[in-house]
């Protein structure tokens, strides 16, 4: 009995242990991010994982940082990961969506917009991607409901005036897209002048 009560005791020891260094590993990893060492991010929040293979958000902010390296198959998988260990995990989903438009798998990119949106309906940048994923699967009309929602969310978000005026002029509203364009320049977007000088004269 009393050779068992110490076993015990020293296995709650070690996994202590054990989760203190996977913690430290992952705090790297967020220095790592902050430095803008992705890299380096990377090797540490997969040793976090190694010690911790449930361990959710450095399955995230390894994917996360992957997308910025330009890993997107790789992103994809640990923000599927991600997922399967917390499916209300929003921006796991806005995310891993932002890696297959990369890839141009547009239709499941759409999938992920959908989602991230159903948990969190409030964010101009998710209805803005979402806008993107349906403008190249020639869903204009749908792009524009969702540029809209991004302008409603995030009124000076010159890209969405942009995307939307390019939508538009896909519908032959040349006038809405000459005024989005406008819109567009005053809030900064340089390249809105060029179509403006292409299509609105």
């Amino acid at each position: 009995m009393i050779k068992s009560i110490i076993f015990y005791k020293l296995f709650f020891f070690c996994q202590l242990i054990h989760a203190q260094i996977d913690v430290e590993f992952y705090n790297q990893g967020i220095a790592n991010d902050a430095n803008g060492n992705r890299e380096k991010a990377v090797i540490a929040y997969t040793k976090a994982i190694e010690l911790n293979p449930i361990y959710v958000k450095a399955y995230f902010y390894r994917g996360c940082d992957q997308l910025i390296l330009g890993n997107q198959v790789e992103a994809i998988a640990d923000f599927t990961k991600a997922i399967s260990l917390d499916e209300k995990m929003e921006d796991a989903y806005y995310y891993r969506g932002n890696a297959k438009l990369d890839l141009g798998d547009f239709r499941d990119a759409l999938s992920d917009y959908n989602s991230s949106i159903a948990l969190k309906p409030d964010q101009a940048g998710e209805f803005y991607n979402r806008g993107l994923a349906k403008y190249r699967l020639d869903d204009f009309k749908g792009a524009i409901a969702d540029y809209n929602k991004s302008i409603a969310l995030q009124p000076d978000y010159a890209a969405s005036y942009y995307n939307r005026g390019v939508a538009r002029l896909k519908l032959k509203d040349k006038k809405g897209a000459c005024l989005d364009w406008s819109k567009a320049g005053e809030l900064g977007e340089r390249l809105a002048y060029d179509l403006i000088k292409n299509y609105c004269n």
